[in-house]
């Protein structure tokens, strides 16, 4: 293998770790060391699908802040490895460029829509241009925004389009789905990803037969647990937290639909997922989803603004079952080219440009 590729995400529960590792083992071409950073524990499947295929990574736990010594200690890390460069994944992982003047590469790739971007995230990615060797953006829309949004940032600056790829155990064969009421929501539980349309949706004499399955954790769900409550439709939401990603494609494969809620991503790998599983979805009709979902081809899209469009989309898939399997069809050709071995060349792409 040529020299190592190291990737920096953030350590928690959401889809960055799950990108990392299945790049790392996607590419035979370069080895890739995960640094797992951040305020969350890194979870039991990834540290465990870690060490299964021999992927060697770091965990560096931080408080909340700028945290020195743990940025040091990452910096201190990158240097003992001397790598052909950093990916990293998202801007506050730049931060350990301060430590060192080495001439090492380092890739900033955002996650997070640019739309729906902080004020803040724009102050520390302005300041930290000068430790970035070249951007990278999960799909043309995210980069037009960001030129648009942020020229003094972009400007002057290489770029490549990459993407997220789907793990292998998702691309399974669709099955026949019996009960059109047992619908799902994955994600963490934060404000850009609301679930209160939903929940009000399911107040509908339309819907009052519907389930909805919960998947995930974070700072929202005890708030929408209370608001599950005061709707009086708790006995058809189940919270379940967070569950090990290789139990997801049979959790997705017993479900009706997914019921995506969000404000603006960039490209959701959970939506990847439901496709590649069979699994049809039903999704906010915001940037970095409309892009993904084309109405009623392969996928539903509703308005954000009111629950009688999500409601109209449920109905749309419960009644109609030609328009389910057109969907389920569609979606799952549409995650056919988010395939491991086909987003990993993107990758290396990059990679070799750094090799020069």
């Amino acid at each position: 293998m040529n020299k190592a590729i190291i990737q920096i995400g953030y350590s928690g529960t959401g889809g960055v770790a799950d990108v990392m590792v299945c790049l790392a083992k996607a590419d035979k071409i370069y080895k890739h060391v995960l640094i797992f950073y951040g305020v969350e524990d890194v979870p039991s499947w990834i540290k465990n699908e870690c060490e299964e295929n021999k992927i060697e990574f770091y965990t560096i736990k931080k408080g909340f802040g700028l945290n020195l010594f743990q940025l040091k200690t990452l910096s201190e890390i990158v240097l003992k490895l001397n790598p052909l460069c950093v990916l990293a994944h998202g801007v506050d992982h730049l931060f350990f460029k301060l430590f060192f003047k080495n001439q090492i590469p380092v890739i900033n790739l955002e996650h997070q829509n640019f739309i729906i971007q902080h004020r803040f995230w724009y102050i520390k990615a302005l300041l930290l241009k000068k430790n970035v060797s070249a951007y990278a953006f999960l799909t043309d829309e995210s980069r037009i925004n960001g030129f648009r949004l942020y020229p003094s940032i972009f400007k002057n600056k290489p770029y490549f389009i990459v993407s997220n790829p789907i793990h292998a155990e998702f691309l399974v064969k669709p099955v026949i789905k019996n009960d059109r009421n047992s619908f799902i929501s994955i994600g963490r539980l934060i404000e850009t990803k609301d679930l209160s349309i939903v929940f009000y949706a399911f107040t509908s004499e339309k819907t009052q037969n519907a389930r909805l399955t919960v998947i995930g954790d974070g700072i929202m769900m005890s708030t929408w647990k209370k608001i599950t409550s005061f709707l009086k439709i708790n006995d058809r939401i189940v919270f379940k937290g967070n569950i090990p990603r290789r139990e997801l494609p049979a959790i997705m494969q017993s479900s009706f639909a997914l019921i995506h809620s969000t404000e603006g991503e960039t490209l959701p790998l959970v939506i990847l997922e439901a496709m590649a599983c069979g699994l049809p979805v039903i999704a906010s009709d915001v940037s970095g989803v409309n892009n993904l979902i084309e109405h009623k081809r392969n996928g539903l899209l509703f308005k954000n603004t009111t629950e009688e469009s999500l409601i109209q989309c449920i109905e749309s898939l419960q009644n109609d079952h030609l328009l389910y399997e057109h969907i389920q069809t569609d979606g799952v050709k549409t995650a056919e080219k988010y395939r491991p071995e086909n987003v990993i060349k993107l990758y290396q792409d990059v990679f070799r440009e750094f090799e020069r």
